[in-house]
């Protein structure tokens, strides 16, 4: 019986080492691979942070996305507009288009109220071409008509967006905006005057 007791005594602390040791490699092993996650984080970090200061240290017209001017871009547009239509199955039931340069001298959205000096240097010259649609179709032709659009290179802003659905089918208004620059305008890129916007319009049915 002493024979098993020694052996007891023997054993089970080596058990207890053995244990110990482990949890100690697991805890180990974890503590590991959190300091690796830890240095993939901080790494990625700071490559967001050197990207953002190379942006931020680029020319403020190099900062906005507007494609050069083309000519024709509004109607040129409008027609790619309708080609996407066509191709999604999807009705244009009527079209408002318009466009705006900032900066010309007409146009009087750059006040101090609205864009600090900077923003104003940095968006003076881009024109806004903007339009508005009413479209009608299958609730699927409509989604894919806006994937499409999300799918574009050229920059486009969506906003006013109405959905609304009945046993007819859906009916979609939105509002869409693209961008382009030209020569930046030799007048000073701030006006103080209340003149009314440099806005060309059209309208009408397909």
């Amino acid at each position: 019986m002493g024979s098993l007791y020694r052996i007891i005594g023997w054993v089970v602390p080596l058990l207890c080492v053995a244990g110990a040791g482990v949890v100690i490699y697991n805890r180990q092993n974890e503590l590991l691979a959190t300091d690796s996650k830890q240095k993939a984080a901080e790494q990625q970090f700071q490559l967001v942070v050197t990207e953002k200061a190379q942006v931020m240290a680029e020319p403020q017209d190099l900062r906005f996305a507007a494609a050069p001017a083309q000519p024709l871009e509004e109607a040129r547009f409008i027609d790619e507009l309708r080609k996407r239509a066509t191709l999604n199955r999807v009705t244009i039931v009527s079209w408002t288009s318009s466009s705006a340069t900032f900066g010309a001298r007409e146009q009087s959205a750059l006040t101090s109220s609205q864009f600090s000096e900077e923003e104003a240097k940095a968006i003076s010259g881009v024109t806004r071409i903007t339009c508005d649609l009413k479209l009608k179709g299958d609730y699927l032709a409509l989604r894919a008509f806006i994937h499409g659009i999300s799918g574009e290179d050229r920059l486009l802003t969506l906003n006013k967006v109405t959905w609304t659905r009945s046993q007819e089918g859906s009916d979609l208004s939105l509002s869409l905006s693209r961008y382009t620059i030209a020569e930046a305008p030799s007048i000073p890129a701030l006006q103080t005057d209340k003149a009314s916007s440099n806005t060309t319009g059209k309208t009408g049915n397909p």
